[in-house]
């Protein structure tokens, strides 16, 4: 029966008996864990406000379970889970953005850099005067 742990499941390798009577014992061999944790930024200064969310990667790229709930990112831009998880890449959702990866920190002193796109930190769908053609009166 699998325990509801927000942690990883560790590993068991198999050692020779520890009695000496020819069997076989199990070492537990804990996961690598690490921090998912980013600071975004655009032009070199943190963005704050955005919502971010981390999930899973399928085998073939795609976005599987979530990872923590969604959160907006802090005055320096970092957003990050207060636990830790298998080291790995994830997937990274952030309102407005394209979808990214970011692999697992080591120290929470270190977040990964998430450098958004050259031009506006994020759209605001209500100036239409940028998407729609401009009114010439004619029609």
């Amino acid at each position: 029966m699998p325990l509801n742990s927000p942690y990883p499941t560790a590993s068991v390798a198999r050692v020779p008996s520890p009695n000496d009577d020819g069997g076989v014992g199990g070492v537990l061999v804990p996961r690598a864990m690490g921090y998912l944790l980013v600071r975004i930024t655009f032009h070199g200064r943190p963005e704050a406000g955005l919502g971010v969310r981390f999930y899973e990667l399928g085998d073939d790229g795609s976005e599987g379970a979530a990872v923590g709930d969604k959160m907006k990112s802090d005055d320096d831009g970092l957003a990050g889970l207060d636990r830790l998880v298998a080291v790995a890449v994830y997937g990274c959702a952030i309102d407005g953005q394209p979808p990214t990866t970011v692999p697992t920190v080591h120290e929470l002193g270190a977040p990964y850099p998430v450098v958004l796109p050259v031009g506006r930190p994020f759209v605001d769908v209500f100036e239409s005067h940028e998407f729609a053609p401009a009114d010439d009166g004619e029609g």
